[in-house]
């Protein structure tokens, strides 16, 4: 069985209205899960980050997230993971990927252990398919390598 692992963007976006194409795509994500067509693994940052973003930024209460989490790791298809290599992570952050945890999804996507990473991310996107990883929605992630190079 396949495996995605799903960068916070995406949880994010399942999670709140702040972009509807968006969390339909991840809806459809989750969706094909519980389908048992992949699995979706969410990486520890990811669920960190989604943390933050919705507590911080969008001021959700933390108990009415914990809940979310709860109920998005009891969701059939849904693996939470949380290893990392360190030293392929330094190889990539701060100069390559600046951001922790775009450095972090991708150091474990280059690992080969996943079959796609699933972001919204245009910028992180095309890091992945530069070092040879897969993302789940390649049609604008390829359509935007084309137009930098």
């Amino acid at each position: 069985m396949k495996h995605v692992l799903v960068d916070a963007n995406v949880l994010v976006s399942f999670l709140t209205d702040r972009n509807p194409a968006q969390r339909e795509r991840a809806e459809a994500l989750l969706r094909k899960a519980a389908a048992q067509e992949h699995n979706v693994v969410l990486h520890s940052m990811s669920i960190v980050e989604m943390i933050y973003v919705l507590t911080a930024v969008y001021r959700e209460d933390p108990a009415d997230v914990a809940q979310d989490l709860v109920e998005l790791l009891a969701m059939p298809g849904v693996i939470s993971e949380d290893n990392m290599s360190w030293s392929s992570v330094l190889e990539r952050w701060p100069e390559t990927i600046p951001a922790l945890g775009d450095a972090i999804l991708a150091a474990e996507a280059s690992r080969g252990r996943y079959d796609a990473v699933a972001t919204f991310d245009r910028d992180l996107a095309k890091k992945l398919v530069r070092q040879g990883s897969t993302v789940y929605w390649p049609s604008s992630v390829l359509r935007a390598l084309r137009k930098d190079e």
